[in-house]
């Protein structure tokens, strides 16, 4: 959350597309989940490759984007030069 709003801060206005690699995370908080779909961070998100490494996280990845709903695209990705390749596109 800090981190988002930081470039909220230095962003100059302006939306980009973001790369977040989580593959060392074991848990995301209900609190942080909504932070990243709300007002303030869809303000400067065109949309969000996530890298993950494992089936179980592509599955509770999938459940966590279908519940919250974020208002930007989101995909997961295994392999970051896929992530970059699709981030590209949105632009």
């Amino acid at each position: 959350m800090a981190v988002i709003k930081q470039i909220i801060q230095n962003s100059g206005g302006g939306k980009r597309a973001f790369l977040i690699d989580i593959r060392i995370v074991r848990s995301i908080d209900k609190e942080s989940r909504k932070f990243y779909t709300g007002k303030e961070a869809s303000e400067i998100t065109l949309g969000v490759a996530l890298l993950i490494g494992s089936k179980l996280s592509r599955m509770l990845g999938n459940f966590f984007i279908g519940l919250d709903r974020p208002p930007y695209p989101i995909r997961l990705f295994n392999i970051e030069e896929e992530a970059l390749i699709w981030l590209r596109q949105l632009k």
